[in-house]
């Protein structure tokens, strides 16, 4: 059964001063599994961000998961071992699967994957992504990384890399984790 996406507030965490950064990923999350408990029908959720650094966060869930789902601007990422030579102070750490580059247009697409009986984060089962910009009618190759951002740490574990997502065009998410599926819409703009 796919359960609703539901927008929350502009995500620009990674972005803002760090003390802030912590609560700005707690508020989503405890947003997230309250939101989840509630389930309903499918439907897409739109967000409209201010233009500078346009980002996205919304809340899906499914019988087993709740899923926070973000759009930020794009994320260098390092490989444990490129952290302990570079000693980088932003970006994220590379746990599993391969970084994509950061190309014209690019943003950080990531999703945070919770028990939704527990609200423990997940490092899996890995989700299946698929996106499709709605405006052009084409695919954007997505393929989900283990990652966590290195300032924040295992508290942001979550599935992710960079894809280019174009300011003001229609895109959807479909995520499948385990045989569940929900779906994310939205429009950066």
């Amino acid at each position: 059964m796919t359960r609703p996406a539901t927008p929350t507030s502009a995500s620009r965490y990674k972005r803002a001063g760090r003390p802030a950064a912590a609560w700005a990923l707690v508020l989503p999350i405890a947003l997230a599994l309250f939101l989840g408990s509630c389930g309903g029908t499918s439907r897409t959720a739109t967000a409209t961000p201010g233009r500078e650094g346009a980002g996205l966060t919304l809340v899906g869930s499914s019988a087993s998961y709740i899923v926070l789902f973000n759009v930020v601007d794009p994320e260098r990422m390092y490989t444990p071992t490129q952290v302990a030579r570079r000693h980088p102070s932003e970006g994220e750490l590379l746990l599993a699967g391969t970084m994509a580059p950061i190309a014209r247009g690019s943003r950080h697409t990531e999703f945070h994957l919770y028990d939704r009986s527990t609200g423990r984060t997940l490092a899996g089962p890995a989700p299946r992504i698929s996106l499709v910009d709605e405006t052009s009618g084409a695919g954007a190759p997505f393929e989900p990384a283990l990652m966590q951002d290195l300032v924040i740490g295992p508290g942001d574990l979550h599935f992710g890399n960079n894809t280019v997502i174009p300011l003001g065009h229609r895109f959807r998410a479909d995520i499948d984790v385990a045989g569940e599926r929900i779906v994310f819409g939205g429009t950066l703009l």
